[in-house]
């Protein structure tokens, strides 16, 4: 799937489920898939499926309710260009998957393991998104190119432009040290992270550092040193999950997403 510029930062690449995979065996003459016995899948997924339409509210326990107010921020928070752009859905993501583990144990209860265990899963995808959009932020960095990385996610939170001050005044490693934090931004500057701008406010004059905008990513044929990219679908489409934790989860999901509802971000409930 190509995605243009527009499709990346207007909400459509948000709605799917970056997963990055690789095969596991290459079959030149295909598999015997007819030699497989699904019916204990078939079973238990039908079993699931049926439960689920039947359910009208899902909720979280007691257990769970804190660990997702503690995950919360953190999945809310925005991430910096392209990969920010495709993964603006976490909590949303998170909360319907864990609404699907849920309902795969026939429960209207999302309890903890279920929630730990949507959060696993879009931790791969957020992952996975990072892998393709953004290559620098799976790299082995060093202590100081994770600094500078934290730096620039820090600017692009505060709409991608900061004067010095601001730097020193909002981050502790740069307390009381206008001259480290100008040795710094003038070094993202250096790699063509950014560029400083003179802004007139008044009858006064200020300098100001600007992030450079992200580049839109470009496509490249598949090779067998790359990554597949598979889509699944979020739940507003109707799309069906491709690749997921499980194979029981793969198919479970593919119907379950098929069951719209609406997000619920600060309730405890959704209808589905």
């Amino acid at each position: 799937m190509y995605l243009t510029q527009t499709e990346s930062s207007n909400g459509f690449g948000n709605r799917f489920l970056w997963v990055c995979v690789r095969r596991s065996k290459c079959l030149p003459e295909g598999g015997s898939i007819s030699e497989v016995d699904f019916a204990g899948i078939i079973s238990r997924l039908k079993r699931a499926v049926d439960f689920a339409r039947k359910t009208d509210e899902i909720v979280r326990d007691d257990e769970a309710r804190p660990l997702w107010r503690d995950v919360y921020p953190g999945l809310s928070e925005g991430k910096p260009g392209m990969w920010g752009a495709v993964t603006g859905r976490a909590e949303a993501q998170t909360t319907r998957l864990a609404c699907l583990y849920a309902l795969l144990d026939c429960s209207a209860v999302v309890r903890v393991e279920h929630l730990r265990a949507g959060l696993a899963l879009w931790d791969y995808c957020d992952r996975s998104a990072a892998y393709v959009f953004d290559p620098a932020q799976t790299a082995d960095d060093n202590p100081e190119d994770q600094a500078r990385r934290k730096l620039i996610e820090w600017i692009d939170a505060r709409g991608g432009a900061i004067t010095v001050r601001d730097l020193t005044k909002g981050l502790r490693r740069f307390k009381g040290d206008t001259a480290g934090a100008e040795t710094e931004l003038q070094r993202l500057a250096d790699a063509g992270l950014g560029e400083w701008a003179v802004v007139s406010t008044g009858t006064n004059q200020r300098r100001e550092f600007r992030l450079s905008p992200p580049s839109p990513p470009s496509p490249s044929p598949h090779s067998p040193e790359t990554a597949e990219i598979r889509e699944s679908g979020d739940g507003d489409t109707g799309d069906t999950t491709e690749n997921a934790k499980s194979d029981d989860a793969i198919d479970a999901g593919s119907r379950a997403a098929e069951m719209p509802f609406a997000d619920n971000r600060e309730g405890e409930s959704w209808r589905l």
